[in-house]
């Protein structure tokens, strides 16, 4: 049930950062059928690319690349951008960061050279947004600050919203609900000076999830009411979903439990007029589970089930490992442990294709109960033989029939026994296997890194060979020493030194980065140096510098793509009287 949660609020906001709802899309479409302009073919793609960004995924790819052969025809790389842009967040929605991040970055690439402000702090949040679900929340954080930034500097107030929202996600993804909450608050404000009646729904919903995070339960029923009401009274059926579906959560969480099968059946009930598939998955589950928490497992089997064919439908694997637990959870209950253990199978089998260390550890989890059940079990099985030769012994029957029973145990434990051992035997080869397979993997990385390291090791040679021989510098400065200790294996700092008739050029060089970016910038350096020297003939420190200056960027032939890359220099000249 927690889970639903986080997708509520990441995903659902999302689509108010990035999808922008028409009342003319029927008109739109009509006329991209007649004879306009293309530069309008091309404006009335990016608007229904919007508009399907979320809901009609197919509709949305396909005009994004009718809007990339139009752009490119036009030469419009702004526009492309654009369509770029929500190409990206529909494959986002749909769960496919890798292709998200290759058509977020490709527009990324072309707003850095067109120096596009706007699109480019709409590409910084999005890429971020990304990298928050992927667990890299250093990288996302920097990228909703540069986004930041640059909608603070343009003045786009619906993008600094937008922004806090995205911080508001990351710190909840942390579990930092207090700054959490204190952004979502953030990005309230920013939606009502606006009177983004989307935003604000979203926002009501995003701070009442973190009321209900700090277990205020008073404050979050408040918010979630706020959010349906607005939904509500503008017809807004995709929002009383949510709102009804948290709503049911937190009354779950209060155990009143016919309000929240009511909340969660009109959920359902304006699912099923929506015809949202991807929706329904939620109102499913959390029904499960509201049915599992009143003890009536063939109902919540029946919901758990449900929700299970709209998320295999839709691809939805996150939501499909979840029902995987919960459902094996109830068969447990209910002490039909073949087909939790069935399940259980199945929801190892989806966190081995998500690849992600919390369902490992609801895996452990579930195994241990599982486990614990069966043991349980065994005890009462045990209790009840215990019975039976109570009353064997007791009966009149005789130590004869006593000894039948006492047989028919022994043979009913073995029979017990042995199952278990073939159980544990299964287990633990499975365990086998993966301990084996992690090896493999583990041995491919030392592989490839002491590969690397071999390489920038034979980088740092041919590196050392390009500084001067020490015994040059002593001939001319006797009483001199040179200390060069590079931070990584190879440097981006080097020194020079140039005899050049009767004058002797000494340069420190600090080149910017580290390791073998660095070391690359610091070959450009010397060889610009030796150039501006010997075949240019320059003698005065600044004509050398500016020579430096012009050769650095002709060699990295600078874009704006390329920023921020250069060095700093110390350099000197001496003439030997002698």
């Amino acid at each position: 049930m927690k889970k639903q949660k986080i997708y509520f609020i990441i995903s659902l906001f999302l689509t108010n950062t990035l999808f922008c709802f028409s009342q003319n899309v029927d008109s739109i479409e009509k006329s991209l059928q007649t004879a306009i302009p293309d530069s309008s073919k091309l404006q009335s793609i990016i608007q229904l690319q919007k508009y399907y960004s979320y809901d009609n995924k197919n509709k949305a790819i396909q005009l994004g690349f009718k809007g990339l052969l139009l752009a490119d025809k036009l030469n419009d790389k702004k526009n492309k951008a654009w369509v770029l842009n929500y190409i990206g967040s529909t494959y986002y929605y749909s769960g496919m960061n890798d292709s998200a991040h290759y058509y977020h970055s490709q527009a990324l690439d072309i707003r850095l050279t067109i120096d596009d402000e706007k699109g480019l702090g709409a590409s910084y949040n999005n890429l971020g947004n990304i990298y928050d679900d992927q667990g890299k929340s250093t990288l996302a954080l920097n990228y909703y600050l540069k986004a930041l930034s640059y909608f603070e500097k343009i003045g786009f107030t619906n993008g600094v919203g937008i922004v806090y929202n995205s911080l508001g996600n990351l710190y909840y993804t942390q579990k930092n609900i207090d700054l959490s909450l204190y952004y979502y608050q953030k990005s309230l404000e920013n939606q009502l000076k606006l009177n983004n009646t989307l935003g604000i729904i979203h926002a009501y919903n995003n701070i009442a999830i973190m009321y209900d995070e700090k277990k205020e339960l008073k404050k979050a029923l408040e918010y979630y009411t706020k959010a349906l009401t607005l939904a509500e009274k503008t017809n807004n059926t995709g929002d009383q979903i949510t709102c009804l579906n948290n709503i049911g959560q937190l009354y779950i969480t209060q155990k009143e439990y016919i309000k929240a099968e009511t909340a969660l059946r009109l959920s359902l009930k304006l699912n099923k007029e929506e015809n949202d598939t991807v929706k329904m998955v939620s109102p499913f589950i959390n029904l499960g589970y509201l049915y599992k928490e009143q003890k009536r497992y063939d109902s919540a089997l029946i919901f758990y089930k449900k929700g299970i064919a709209c998320a295999q439908a839709t691809g939805l694997k996150a939501s499909l490992k979840e029902s995987y637990s919960h459902i094996a959870t109830v068969f447990a209950l209910k002490k039909d442990f073949e087909q939790a253990f069935n399940y259980e199978l199945l929801y190892d089998q989806i966190k081995d294709t998500l690849f992600n260390e919390e369902s490992n550890k609801q895996l452990q989890e579930l195994q241990t109960k599982y486990d614990t059940d069966k043991k349980e079990q065994t005890i009462v099985l045990l209790e009840k033989d215990k019975t039976i030769q109570t009353n064997i012994r007791n009966s009149v029957i005789g130590i004869s029939v006593l000894g039948f029973f006492l047989s028919l145990v022994l043979l009913f434990a073995f029979r017990n026994k042995k199952r278990a051992n073939k159980l544990l035997g299964q287990q633990k080869v499975e365990i086998l296997s993966k301990n084996q397979d992690l090896q493999s993997k583990n041995n491919l990385i030392e592989h490839q890194k002491k590969e690397i390291t071999d390489s920038i090791e034979y980088a740092k040679t041919i590196q050392q060979a390009m500084l001067p021989n020490d015994s040059e510098i002593h001939e001319i400065f006797p009483d001199s020493f040179v200390l060069f200790l590079p931070k990584d294996i190879v440097s981006g700092d080097f020194y020079w030194f140039k005899k050049v008739n009767d004058k002797h050029f000494v340069a420190a060089v600090d080149c910017t980065g580290h390791g073998v970016p660095g070391a690359f910038m610091s070959m450009i350096g010397n060889d610009k140096l030796n150039f501006a020297v010997q075949e240019k003939k320059l003698v005065s420190p600044a004509d050398i510098l500016s020579e430096l200056n012009k050769g650095v960027k002709d060699a990295l032939k600078r874009t704006t793509q390329i920023r921020n890359q250069g060095m700093e220099w110390t350099l000197l000249y001496v003439v030997l009287i002698l």
